[in-house]
């Protein structure tokens, strides 16, 4: 499970600013914090981000893809790095490093990677854990190399984590993070979506299969059922093997059955081209959420319910929040839909995130809801954000024309 990622000279957050899954100290409901015993006081199951356009929730996204990305490729020397989008407006940072950290629980032990890039190399890289609640070093990238097998770390290109090479070469404890880092999903909502993914999940898990085709069914789209089917585009003859012959390249088209009782036609499938786009997100979400309560693991996703009904995404939040929810699986979204601010009967205050630029400077910050005094848990404080108490949202109030 996440317990919090940070990250520093990112886009618009030119200090350092960290989005915890650690309750705070406040009296709220406990249902939707998950026990470890590597944490006294458990885990955050999910949690949702609010802020104006361009205010840098996106970048918060982009930032743990940029480091799934980085963290499990390895590149030859001199490769760029994905994800190097230093502050751009101080001359101070925009040839500094950008720093992410992410700290976990895996196996009720609590790991912490850190990690500083510039476009061109890995500057450096450390990895602790605290066993029996002591923080112990694994390795150090740096001046000293501390813990890093040198046999190893000659495979280890400037462009390429230690992390990764070291899980090659069968390093148990690089390996169990690195493993949880791949079990967090990145989904974008407002882009392409991404339907091959969640179906090739449930093609090669029948039990993902059948989660995904309970919650379509839940949110009454009619559908009963989806499947491949296989479309040749072309063939070509392979350079390094050409008296291997022609092969045939495939593309795999998704099609989803729907149910209709009183029409003459009562089964029919559709490409899920020709899908609303509510069932497309509903589709493309459901195979990485079904995952992660199945197995456990973390879905972040950007711009959440933005073609879902708010039922529907009350509904999904809901899938996390529950007790029955006992995998270790967390849901971090930000989204635009007010609905789900909601502390009476959703969120605690310490799950409302939200994130603010400074108009002056550029800069982004992110606080969560508990951090701002005189918020009675309970209360209904979707009227108090829009009429601007938390400071993050658009400045239009009182403009009444153009």
């Amino acid at each position: 499970m996440m317990v919090d990622f940070s990250v520093q000279n990112f886009g618009p957050f030119r200090e350092r600013a960290v989005l915890s899954m650690e309750p705070a100290p406040i009296s709220d409901d406990e249902y939707s914090i998950q026990d470890t015993p590597a944490l006294k006081n458990g885990l955050l199951k999910s949690a949702v981000i609010f802020g104006a356009n361009a205010s840098g929730k996106t970048f918060l996204v982009d930032a743990i893809g940029c480091l799934k990305e980085i963290v499990d490729n390895a590149r030859p020397e001199g490769d760029p790095l994905p994800g190097y989008i230093p502050f751009a407006l101080s001359q101070e940072t925009v040839s500094e490093p950008t720093s992410m950290e992410l700290r976990m629980v895996i196996d009720d032990v609590l790991y912490t990677y850190t990690i500083s890039y510039n476009e061109r190399c890995i500057v450096s890289e450390t990895l602790f854990h605290s066993p029996n609640g002591r923080k112990a070093l694994i390795f150090r990238r740096g001046d000293d190399n501390k813990g890093i097998d040198p046999d190893v770390f000659a495979k280890v290109s400037s462009a390429t984590t230690y992390l990764y090479i070291a899980t090659d070469y069968n390093d148990r404890l690089c390996g169990a993070v690195l493993r949880e880092i791949r079990k967090i999903s990145v989904i974008y909502q407002g882009r392409e979506q991404d339907t091959r993914s969640p179906f090739m999940l449930a093609q090669n898990d029948p039990e993902i299969k059948g989660m995904m085709l309970s919650a379509l069914d839940a949110a009454d789209l009619g559908i009963r059922d989806f499947y491949g089917e296989d479309r040749i585009v072309g063939s070509y003859i392979p350079k390094h093997n050409p008296s291997g012959g022609e092969v045939v390249r495939k593309i795999t088209d998704i099609r989803l059955l729907h149910g209709f009782r009183n029409a003459d036609v009562q089964d029919m499938a559709f490409p899920i081209s020709m899908e609303s786009n509510g069932t497309i997100e509903m589709f493309s979400i459901m195979g990485p959420i079904s995952s992660a309560l199945k197995d456990g693991g973390t879905v972040i996703i950007d711009e959440f319910g933005s073609d879902l009904h708010p039922l529907l995404s009350r509904w999904l939040v809901g899938l996390f929040n529950t007790e029955a929810n006992t995998n270790g699986a967390q849901l971090i979204a930000n989204t635009h839909d007010i609905s789900l601010m909601d502390i009476r009967e959703l969120f605690r205050r310490d799950q409302i995130w939200f994130t603010s630029k400074d108009r002056g400077n550029g800069e982004a910050t992110l606080y969560s809801l508990a951090q701002i005094k005189g918020i009675r848990k309970k209360s209904d404080i979707r009227d108090d954000y829009l009429m601007g108490r938390f400071s993050a949202i658009p400045s239009v109030i009182g403009v009444s024309k153009l």
